[in-house]
This record gives C-alpha cells, sequence and structure tokens, in this order.
C-alpha cells in the first residue's frame, strides 16, 4: 500500500512539474498586418498580359493560396489564378497568355489568402493595345535626366499621361514622341526621388469612368556627383562634395577618388586618403557604370621663386628660417622630407612667426641646392643656395685677465646665430656676435688662473654644440693698494684694484663682511664696520664662492 502511494506521488510530481515546464516557454505570435498591393499591368498584348503584384509584409499567419484575379468589365466573367501557397516578399510577377480584345476594359486585383483572412490590393485597370517598349536594359537616371525610350507607341495620342512613382500617389510629367511614334522622351523632375528609388513609369488614359494604366518599365534613380566648387584648394582643408538626387540617409552611393572606391561624404580630408600627387580625378559609380567627372580636385602649387632663406650662411647643426612658403597651405597633415644636397634636413613649423625652420647636421663647407619631396607635389626646390659653413676660431682675447674686462673671440660668426662660452658644462655666455666678434665681460665663474672653456652654438633645440676648446688664463681680481691703512670702526676705507667694475662684492675686514657703498673705475668705498678685536688683518673680496686678499695689512685702532 505505501509502494503504491509513493509511485502516485512521483506521477503527480512528473505531472505538476511538466505544467510547470509549459508555462515558462513564451510563445511570440507577430501580430503585424499583412500587407499587399496591385500594381500596373505591363507588355499589353492582344496574347499576353504582364500581372503584377507586391507583398510589403508577412507575419506569422499560414499562407494558403496567393494570385491574382482578372475580370472583364461589364461582364460577369473573371478568372482566378493560383500561384501556390509560397509566396516571397516584394514584387510578385506572372504572365498570363491569353486573348485579350484590343480596347476592352479589364482589372486585376492581387490577392493572398491565410489561414485567418484573404488580403487584397486595390484592383487596377488595364486595356489590351500594342503599346510596348524594349525591357531588355535596367535603366538608370537621375534628376534633370532625359530619357529617350524606343519602343511601340502608335496608339499614344494626346489623352495619354505618363506617370512616374507609386501607384498612389504618381507623378504627372510631361513627355514627346518622335514623328514615327518609336521614341519616348522625358525629364526626369527634380522631385524627392532618391538614389536607389525604384520608379515605376506608366502610361494612364481615363476611359468613361475609369482610369486605366499600363506599366511600362522600372526606372532606378542614381545620384550623380557634381562638379567640384573652383579652387584654390589646399591639402589641410577637407575635398567637398555635392550630389544630385542623394538623401542624407543613404549611404550606397559610392565615388572615387584617384583609385579608391569611397562611401559618398560631403568632406573628405585628403590626409585620410594616403593618395600622392596634387591633383585628384573625381568620380562615381552609376548603375553598373564607372563614370569621372572632367574636373580634377587640383591642390594650389607653391611659387617657389618667392621662397628664401632668412639667414643664407649657416653652421653644420645650425638652422636658418624659410620666408614666402605658407606651411599651413603647403605642409600642414601631408607627407613630406626635406634635403641639402644629398644630406637630410628637416622642416619645423615656426607657429608664431609664419616662416619655416629650416635645420641641418653634420654637413661639410659649400653651397647646396636645398628642397623638400611632397607627396603631394613631389620635388620642389628653392631657387637660392644655402651656404654651410664650420666655425672657425681665429683668436681669444681676455686682455688682462680681470673680472669684468672684456673678452673678446674672433672667428667667422654668423649674425643672427646665438653662440655660447661654458665653462666645465656651464654656460657662462649667450648670444650673438657684436661687429663680428663675440664680446664680453670676464664672468665670475672663471676661477684664478687656467680655466678650460667651450666655445659653440645653439642647436635648433637650444642644446649647444661645441666646436673648440681653449685654455685661458684668469687673474680675477688683484688689490693695489687701499688709504688710508689703518682706521677705527666708522671710517671711510677707498680701495684700488683690478677686476672692480660694479658692486657684486663683498668686503671682509677683522672678520666681519660688509658691502661696498659704491664701485667704479677700479676703485672701491666701504666704512670700517664694528669688529670685536682690533689690529692687523687683511682685506678680502668675496664674489662667486671665491674670495681674493689683500697682500698688505690694514689695521684697526
Amino acid at each position: 500500500m505505501n509502494f503504491n502511494r509513493k509511485l502516485l506521488y512521483q506521477f503527480l510530481f512528473i505531472i505538476v512539474a511538466t505544467i510547470i515546464s509549459c508555462k515558462s516557454e513564451e510563445i511570440i505570435i507577430d501580430k503585424t498586418a499583412i500587407t499587399v498591393k496591385t500594381l500596373d499591368a505591363g507588355e499589353l498584348k492582344s496574347t499576353q498580359v504582364t500581372l503584377y503584384g507586391e507583398i510589403g509584409y508577412l507575419n506569422a499567419e499560414t499562407v494558403l493560396d496567393h494570385g491574382f484575379i482578372i475580370r472583364t468589365l461589364h461582364s460577369p466573367e473573371q478568372k482566378t489564378i493560383s500561384l501556390g501557397n509560397k509566396p516571397e516578399l516584394g514584387i510578385v510577377k506572372h504572365t498570363l497568355m491569353a486573348n485579350f480584345e484590343i480596347g476592352q476594359g479589364y482589372n486585376y486585383t492581387y490577392y493572398l489568402k491565410t489561414d485567418q483572412k484573404t488580403y487584397e490590393g486595390i484592383p487596377v485597370y488595364f486595356t489590351v493595345n500594342d503599346i510596348y517598349v524594349d525591357n531588355a536594359q535596367v535603366r538608370y537616371g537621375s534628376i534633370g535626366d532625359t530619357m529617350s525610350i524606343a519602343g511601340n507607341f502608335h496608339q499614344v495620342d494626346a489623352s495619354f499621361k505618363l506617370l512616374l512613382g507609386s501607384t498612389s500617389n504618381p507623378l504627372d510629367v510631361a513627355y514627346e514622341l518622335d514623328t514615327k511614334k518609336e521614341k519616348l522622351t522625358f525629364v526626369i523632375p527634380n522631385k524627392e526621388f532618391y538614389h536607389g528609388d525604384k520608379i515605376r513609369v506608366s502610361f494612364s488614359k481615363r476611359i468613361q469612368e475609369q482610369q486605366f494604366t499600363q506599366y511600362l518599365f522600372d526606372l532606378t534613380m542614381a545620384a550623380r556627383l557634381l562638379p567640384p566648387k573652383v579652387g584654390p584648394h589646399y591639402f589641410y582643408q577637407p575635398i567637398e562634395l555635392k550630389a544630385t538626387a542623394l538623401s542624407r540617409y543613404n549611404d550606397s552611393f559610392k565615388i572615387i577618388i584617384n583609385n579608391k572606391v569611397l562611401r559618398f561624404e560631403s568632406q573628405i580630408y585628403p590626409n585620410s586618403l594616403d593618395l600622392k600627387g596634387s591633383s585628384y580625378k573625381l568620380g562615381y559609380i552609376w548603375g553598373k557604370d564607372t563614370i569621372y567627372l572632367k574636373e580634377t580636385w587640383d591642390f594650389e602649387k607653391p611659387d617657389m621663386s618667392r621662397v628664401s632663406f632668412l639667414d643664407k650662411i649657416i653652421h653644420p647643426h645650425g638652422h636658418t628660417d624659410i620666408t614666402g612658403l605658407d606651411y599651413d597651405k603647403y605642409l600642414l597633415n601631408s607627407k613630406f622630407s626635406a634635403k641639402i644636397g644629398n644630406a637630410p634636413g628637416y622642416f619645423d613649423s615656426n607657429l608664431f612667426e609664419g616662416n619655416i625652420g629650416f635645420r641641418i647636421e653634420e654637413v661639410a663647407d659649400g653651397k647646396y641646392p636645398v628642397s623638400f619631396v611632397s607627396d603631394v607635389y613631389g620635388e620642389l626646390k628653392i631657387s637660392e643656395l644655402l651656404t654651410v659653413q664650420k666655425l672657425k676660431i681665429n683668436s681669444v682675447d681676455i686682455g688682462e685677465g680681470y673680472y669684468e674686462d672684456p673678452i673678446r673671440i674672433k672667428g667667422n660668426f654668423l649674425p643672427n646665430q646665438v653662440y655660447t662660452i661654458s665653462l666645465a658644462g656651464q654656460q657662462v655666455y649667450f648670444g650673438q656676435p657684436i661687429a663680428g666678434d663675440l664680446v664680453f665681460p670676464c664672468p665670475f665663474q672663471f676661477v684664478k688662473g687656467k680655466n678650460m672653456i667651450e666655445i659653440g652654438y645653439s642647436n635648433y633645440g637650444g642644446d649647444p654644440f661645441i666646436i673648440d676648446t681653449r685654455a685661458i688664463q684668469i687673474k680675477g681680481i688683484e688689490i693695489n693698494s687701499f688709504y688710508p691703512t689703518q682706521g677705527a670702526p666708522g671710517d671711510l676705507v677707498t680701495i684700488k684694484a683690478k677686476g672692480l667694475n660694479s658692486n657684486y662684492y663683498q668686503i671682509g675686514i677683522g672678520g666681519m663682511i660688509t658691502t661696498p657703498l659704491s664701485v667704479k673705475n677700479g676703485e672701491a668705498q666701504f666704512i670700517i664696520p664694528i669688529v670685536s678685536k682690533r689690529g692687523k688683518t687683511k682685506i678680502t673680496f668675496y664674489v662667486d664662492g671665491k674670495e681674493f686678499k689683500s697682500n698688505d695689512d690694514f689695521e684697526i685702532i
């Protein structure tokens, strides 16, 4: 008994689990309405008619049948043409072979029957005639194009209208027939037709109270690339393009720049294309054809006759400025390299000066042509030559070698070049030549005795490039005399010394430090400070961590 009860519980558990699992599976049913249309008939002949329908949407309903129902006007006669139960989205086409009476009115409807209901398009009326066009080719057109269509239009008279567009809201377009009525000509109007649109072209004629339409052909709208705006154009600016029959949402229109096929954009920056040359061919893919415009997109070339050097002579590892060449217009965003003779050179934009900095590395003395090779313009040469001269030091004159005495260095210095003098890696002079020489006061950084100075000039980046080293002997300060030779705190003392031309010094006496009242023409005056002890002492000058003592003693009384 307990065993049977256990089996019962297990059976109930399985049933409950099955019910719960079924409830957890959500079944989504597409309830969007099915849409169908009846389109204009085409190829209307006495022995055949082509019927057209269109399925816009199919949902989850089960299709039982679809096809056409054709009727003869003013007659109970009708015929159902079944096309089966496997329709596909889009245009439905069926060519009906039968004997049609010329001039007799007919209408037909496209239908689609499901397990829920039957869907039908609005009936379309037609009458059979001998009007037809050559449908062997795919036709493309764009706004403003003149379309010339061959066919048989003998029965077309002034009562016929030419319609472009949908059956629900077609556009009435003016047309012409040649004298033989074998060529139809019309212009595609500037209306809301866009690239990729399929436009039905039909004839329409009213017979009594009914409007009869005859489908002729489909016209595929294709955008056309318009000629570019007139330049000048520069590489840093975008290539600006315009096209007809193009909506802002359409990205299927393909254009060609040189050999690159691209999606149409109204602005394309040249540096993103990775192309060479200063002239770009412009084209587009129109239908199955590739069309190139006669106009090209050309970048303005620089006038090299206006380009020159600010300094026509430079040293190796030196630099000059190039004037007359606009960096933004001709070099910005482009790939380029520079050279002097066969050696590499380097361009730098001087953003705040409007010129282009040009620098070199180690180049032998001589006169050289300078050019730059651009992906856009090829090789462009500057008409004048650039002279390279190695810096040569002729002499170093330190005078007597006292502080603040002028030091004069002679050499082939360039007027606009900045030169440097360094002592043990510390810069003691930075400036341009005066009257062809480097002239500067003997700096306090020099020590008494031998000093090894390094002579060079600043690179483009500011670091010095050393070309010569010279040894100079410096005396610093030499105290010649002082008077009085003795005095009390508060007394004025006058010192005569070489190397005294400023009040950068401090004076030591009797263990105390004071500053000079005045320094002029090698003569300094100071007042004896209050000292803790009296007697004989040296007078000492202190400057830049160095000290210079008098040979004679001064007595504090």
